[in-house]
């Protein structure tokens, strides 16, 4: 389970992705199940990592993206969660 927090919206600030094998549910309210991993950011952030213009590690370098949660999951996002299909960078890639 990854708790979003977005800092910079008022509502539906909180979001939450279960991923259960190959599926993956999305919750604007909270599942009530154990989080795994937290991200805290803005929303531009997000949305400018997952695009690939930048890069988990530089973001979370930067102070823009604070995760929090094990660091066998914590070090590596890009291992698992990929940028969007639409960017220009391939799959896994943290530059």
């Amino acid at each position: 389970v990854i708790r979003f927090k977005f800092t910079d919206l008022k509502d539906l600030s909180d979001w939450w992705l279960i991923a259960h094998g190959e599926e993956v549910d999305v919750c604007v309210k909270d599942p009530g199940k154990e989080v795994d991993i937290y991200f805290t950011c803005t929303v531009k952030t997000m949305i400018d990592v997952w695009m690939g213009d930048f890069s988990y590690r530089k973001a979370v370098k930067n102070g823009e993206l604070k995760v929090v949660g094990p660091s066998a999951l914590t070090n590596n996002i890009f291992s698992w969660i990929n940028v969007s299909n639409f960017s220009d960078l391939p799959p896994a890639e943290d530059i």
